[in-house]
C-alpha cells in the first residue's frame, strides 16, 4: 500500500500584525494655571476705636452717700 501522500498543511500566513498606531499622543493640554488672583486683600477694617467714656460706676468720693453722710439739716 503506497504511503498516503501527506498534503502539506498550508499554514495560514499570519497577517502582518500591524502594531496599532498609537497616533499622536494627545497630551491633555493643561489649562493655563491661572494663579487665583488674590484680589485686593480686603483688610478687615478695624472698628474705629471709640473711646467709650468710662462711666464711673462707683459713686465718686465727694457724692453724699446716704449711708455715711448725714446732711446737717437732719435731726440728730
Amino acid at each position: 500500500t503506497p504511503a498516503p501522500t501527506v498534503t502539506p498543511t498550508a499554514k495560514p500566513s499570519p497577517a502582518p500584525t500591524a502594531a496599532p498606531s498609537p497616533g499622536p499622543t494627545a497630551r491633555p493640554t493643561p489649562a493655563p494655571t491661572a494663579a487665583p488672583s488674590p484680589g485686593p486683600t480686603a483688610r478687615p477694617t478695624p472698628a474705629p476705636t471709640t473711646y467709650a467714656p468710662t462711666r464711673i460706676t462707683e459713686a465718686p468720693s465727694y457724692a453724699p452717700t446716704s449711708d455715711t453722710y448725714a446732711p446737717s439739716t437732719s435731726p440728730t
